[in-house]
C-alpha cells in the first residue's frame, strides 16, 4: 500500500514539474530524477518549494511614504 501511494505522489509531482513554465528543460529533468531517486523526500520537498514560489509576494506594511519627523530631518520639526 505504501509503495502505491509513493508512486502516485511521485507521478503527480513529476507531472506538476513538467507543467511548470518557469523551469528550463534541464532543471525539469534533474528534479524529476531526484523525485524518483529520493522518492518521498524529494517529491514533497520540491512540491513545497515550488508551491511557495507560486504565491505572489506582498509586503505586510507599506514601504516609505509619510512625513519624516526623525532626528535627521533637515527641515526641522514638522518636515516643512
Amino acid at each position: 500500500m505504501f509503495i502505491a501511494i509513493l508512486v502516485v505522489v511521485n507521478l503527480i509531482t513529476s507531472i506538476y514539474i513538467v507543467c511548470r513554465d518557469d523551469l528550463e528543460k534541464s532543471q525539469k529533468i534533474i528534479q524529476i530524477v531526484a523525485i524518483w531517486v529520493f522518492p518521498l523526500i524529494a517529491a514533497i520537498g520540491l512540491w513545497l518549494f515550488h508551491k511557495n514560489s507560486d504565491k505572489p509576494l506582498s509586503p505586510k506594511k507599506p514601504i516609505g511614504g509619510g512625513p519624516s519627523q526623525g532626528p535627521f530631518d533637515v527641515n526641522g520639526p514638522g518636515g516643512e
